[in-house]
């Protein structure tokens, strides 16, 4: 049968991932991180009364286990006209490796979305201050990771409206 270890960057193989050999050749894993180089080998292993005998290690495989699968779209998006310019509210975001959010604006039904944010927002409500008065705009808002890659989601549902102070 086979055995299967794993280590990462810093550490060495320890015990094999299967308890058993295996007799066939092939072994599903699931690292326990995201964002990890992790390093594989197999051994051969055969078995004569109580001593277990086992190969050379076969040349590593290097695997990057990297997190590719971006968070839920926000929800419940909401343009609120204030003296000041657009709030925007929306859901907060509960999920696990949560980051914070980006805010998207154009006007409604031309060209694409402009990102309006420098840095990334932390909480569910953003004051556009650049508005200006009687013009239309549509916004959408996404939600980031905190994932090397920082996955971004689609766009929200999209609010519109025509800018007047109150």
């Amino acid at each position: 049968g086979y055995r299967v270890y794993r280590r990462t960057d810093a550490g060495a193989y320890e015990l094999p991932l299967n308890g058993e050999a295996l007799a066939q050749t092939f072994f599903e894993d699931t690292p326990p991180a995201y964002d990890v180089v992790y390093y594989y080998t197999v051994r051969s292993v055969r078995t004569r009364e109580e001593t277990v005998i086992e190969s050379d290690a076969a040349d590593e495989i290097r695997c990057e286990y990297y997190d590719i699968t971006p968070p839920a779209a926000p929800q419940f998006l909401t343009a609120i006209a204030q003296r000041d310019g657009v709030l925007l509210k929306w859901m907060v975001s509960a999920e696990e490796g949560f980051a914070g959010y980006h805010v998207y604006r154009r006007t409604p039904g031309r060209g694409e979305f402009e990102r309006l944010n420098t840095e990334l927002l932390t909480e569910n409500s953003w004051l556009d201050t650049t508005v200006v008065t009687r013009r239309r705009y549509e916004y959408v808002v996404t939600a980031l990771d905190d994932s090397l890659s920082a996955n971004e989601s689609a766009f929200s549902e999209s609010d519109s409206l025509r800018y007047v102070p109150n």
